[in-house]
């Protein structure tokens, strides 16, 4: 059995040195890693400022930050080692690391949710599913004709609606309706909320 080591460094900036490399060649799907590591770049590591990654003799396994108040950012170089996810489980348990949630590819957050879940009281909810899109080419569209003014009063209901529909299709969760009506009458009293309608000002 392979034995994995979790290797935590002092320094964003060293983090940056040894893996950036490896990061960027799936830049797409290691974005969030990637700009925690940017934005921090000049900082000590601690436990609200985690980057580190997971290894074994044959090479890493697995590249993660942890930066607080966002999610544990987790990124599998090899297509599957459970052994890694393990002992990253293991390294944050022992050392009481918060953590608010997790982003990585439905495999990994399986197998990290199981062995987390095995080993506290704690329980995940999914709040957010998505696929990764890679942009690798431009082509030129005509654009419609559309028109866009400021939302009245009379727009409430309808801006409303839209935004139930997306929280419930894309964040599979129930909104508290009451507290964003608020926020919707105090977008349109500010003159901050927009519409856009179509040629025929539908």
């Amino acid at each position: 059995m392979k034995i994995m080591k979790v290797v935590i460094y002092d320094k964003v900036k060293d983090f940056l040195n040894i893996n950036e490399e490896i990061l960027l060649e799936k830049e797409s799907v290691n974005q969030l890693i990637l700009f925690n590591a940017y934005v921090n770049r000049e900082k000590d590591t601690d436990s609200d400022v985690l980057f580190g990654r997971v290894e074994d003799e044959s090479g890493v396994s697995l590249v993660f930050c942890n930066v607080s108040p966002y999610n544990l950012q987790i990124n599998n170089l090899k297509e599957k080692d459970d052994n890694a996810i393990k002992a990253l489980v293991d390294y944050l348990i022992e050392r009481k690391i918060n953590i608010v949630g997790i982003n990585a590819n439905k495999k990994v957050c399986d197998k990290f949710i199981e062995y987390y879940e095995g080993k506290t009281k704690c329980q995940f909810k999914e709040r957010l599913a998505m696929d990764i899109m890679d942009l690798r080419k431009l082509t030129s569209v005509p654009l419609p004709y559309w028109y866009f003014r400021e939302a009245t009063s009379q727009h409430l209901a309808l801006v409303l609606d839209l935004h139930i529909q997306f929280v419930t299709d894309a964040l599979t969760e129930d909104m508290v309706v009451e507290t964003f009506i608020e926020t919707l009458v105090t977008s349109i009293s500010t003159g901050t909320l927009y519409i856009f309608e179509d040629a025929n000002h539908v």
